[in-house]
């Protein structure tokens, strides 16, 4: 059985490993761009080929998903049907969508020709955005942590802070009623 005090620790690291990485690819992405992406391709009884490709894509500051879905005439069949591959692009690379000079950027565009089709969504958002919304979710957790151990230490309740040592070996808090633990009664 998982404990929830093992979660919020695991939490805690995924927060902590979530911003080491974003504070990597935000110091990359003012020299080149980084995309992750995945690809995946279909065709059809008239040899239409569908492509669709969703991606990660770090630069200029930001970090954002971009998502690509294109429809053409098949010139020959590929027998792989989708991948996985990761890049780098360089950092002026028009594909994806302008940001402004925050670091906020969204765009959609589509184009047709024929049996041809291609359209194209993005949407990105600055590092610094990320890093300080998983960075303060990390120092949160630290900080109920910090404060759960240090009321353990004084024998106060863990929920509200009632100060538990004049109510003898008693099963609850008479505050809050929340249960007390094996190391305060």
């Amino acid at each position: 059985m998982i404990r929830r005090r093992h979660l919020k620790t695991f939490a805690g690291f995924l927060c902590g490993a979530v911003v080491l990485v974003l504070i990597f690819l935000w110091g990359r992405s003012t020299e080149s761009a980084d995309v992750v992406s995945y690809t995946r391709w279909h065709y059809d009884d008239v040899n239409l080929e569908t492509s669709t490709k969703y991606a990660i894509v770090s630069r200029n500051g930001s970090i954002g998903l971009w998502h690509y879905r294109g429809r053409k005439r098949a010139e020959f069949i590929v027998p792989v049907s989708s991948e996985w591959w990761w890049s780098i692009a360089g950092r002026d690379n028009s594909v994806f969508p302008p940001v402004n000079r925050f670091g906020f950027g969204l765009s959609k565009a589509q184009k047709a020709s024929g049996e041809a089709r291609e359209l194209s969504v993005g949407a990105f958002v600055p590092h610094w955005l990320l890093i300080a919304i998983f960075a303060l979710t990390l120092l949160r957790g630290f900080w109920l942590m910090h404060r759960r151990i240090s009321r353990a230490s004084r024998g106060e309740c863990l929920s509200c802070g009632y100060d538990l040592g004049g109510s003898g070996d008693a099963a609850r808090c008479p505050e809050c009623g929340a249960a007390a633990h094996a190391s305060q009664a």
